[in-house]
């Protein structure tokens, strides 16, 4: 078992609770490790906890004055597009390696700009979740569970997928990871398994509400998005009448989907799969987000070079704006957050058009992460690397 890098805060508490270092044998008058805390998978912010419905959407106003953007950790490469977590002033990311031997999972506190932990050798490419004291990192092959306050190891098992769209959900006490072309439920204390679905080729990426997880795959030159029941893992439905793979949305009435070679937008009956509209939007370039009322689509087009804000319920358009997204866009009660080439685009709900943006030296290759403060990202630098930025924003416009 890998033993985690502490900084001094994080090894005091560790003694403090008496936790055993991964690794580490414990003595006889040792407590035993605590016990994973997941707490909810709703979450204020969204990707904290990989948002199970992907939504991409918060009920809270940020502070509207313009974006000042830092560089805070240099990270990854420009092949791979998953980003990072931020939660509670604190940032997990996979750091750069060229495989999973030689990276570096970190810990970063972002105020002070200190390290609270880091573990060497455990996965190059994920997406990082938060759920209450636990960090779940999933990629390589490997789904791990690691106690937020130390990085130390709980529980590890052998499967599991990486990447931005495809990595693992939360329900109950039930965690899906992507394994092997299957999803796999694992008891979220123990990480032991539940079960396993039937074969689902290569699955590109999994969302859910609380009845089913919804698996979009490819094979080839074949796509298919379908449904598991969370309970067994039986599949519901199966539709392959798509033409691209997507990250289905979820809303509570609406499963929806983009099939980009097809330039269409579905909506999706969720327990049959049916479609019950649909809307043509050629070079369409990034799943939808929904608002936070769910009443509204926001749809980014290449094509168009717009992004348009849909009524959920039929797809028609309401309003549009002159900035088109590389990843799903970020939604809160006041604005849009779009994430462009190399430019991240800030715009008025209620003005309905750009009223800030900061650009950068490379191509943004992460999805935006709401702080309390603002938002990170990862992107393109001066000097040929890519690295985390921190966007804060002033309360005074």
């Amino acid at each position: 078992m890998r033993v985690p890098n502490l900084s001094r805060r994080a090894f005091m508490a560790a003694a403090t609770l008496s936790l055993p270092l991964a690794g580490c044998s414990m003595s006889m008058n040792q407590e035993p490790r605590p016990s994973p805390s997941f707490d909810s998978a709703d979450t204020l912010w969204p990707r904290v906890g990989h948002d199970r419905q992907f939504t991409s959407s918060t009920a809270v106003s940020l502070p509207d004055g313009p974006l000042q953007a830092e560089r805070i950790l240099t990270v990854g490469r420009d092949d791979r597009d998953d980003g990072p977590t931020v939660v509670d002033g604190q940032l997990a990311v996979a750091t750069e390696g060229t495989d999973a031997t030689t990276a570096r999972t970190v810990f970063r506190d972002i105020q002070t700009e200190t390290e609270v932990w880091s573990i060497d050798g455990l996965v190059d490419y994920t997406t990082p979740s938060v759920y209450g004291n636990v960090v779940i990192l999933s990629g390589n092959g490997h789904t791990t569970a690691v106690y937020r306050d130390t990085g130390t190891i709980l529980w590890e098992f052998d499967g599991g997928a990486s990447g931005t769209y495809m990595s693992q959900l939360l329900h109950d006490e039930t965690l899906a990871v992507v394994s092997d072309g299957r999803v796999v439920a694992l008891d979220a204390q123990s990480g032991s398994r539940r079960w396993t679905s039937p074969e689902l080729r290569t699955p590109y990426a999994i969302s859910g509400d609380s009845d089913r997880i919804f698996v979009s795959s490819q094979y080839k030159d074949k796509h298919s998005v379908s449904a598991l029941d969370w309970e067994s893992g039986e599949q519901e439905w199966f539709r392959t009448d798509v033409s691209s793979v997507s990250v289905p949305v979820v809303s509570d009435e609406f499963v929806y989907y983009v099939d980009s070679v097809a330039g269409v937008l579905e909506a999706l009956a969720p327990t049959d799969g049916s479609p019950v509209w649909s809307r043509t939007i050629r070079g369409i370039s990034a799943p939808p987000a929904l608002t936070p009322s769910g009443s509204s689509l926001v749809v980014s087009s290449e094509e168009s070079g717009q992004t348009t804000v849909r009524d959920a319920a039929t797809g028609a358009v309401e309003w549009s704006s002159n900035a088109v997204a590389q990843f799903q866009p970020v939604v809160t009660e006041s604005s849009l957050f779009i994430p462009g080439y190399d430019t991240l685009y800030r715009v008025s709900r209620e003005e309905e058009r750009v009223v800030d943006q900061v650009s950068f030296a490379g191509p943004i290759t992460s999805p935006v992460m709401l702080t309390s403060d603002g938002c990170c990202v990862t992107a393109g630098t001066v000097d040929n690397q890519y690295a985390v930025y921190h966007l804060t924003a002033s309360q005074n416009a």
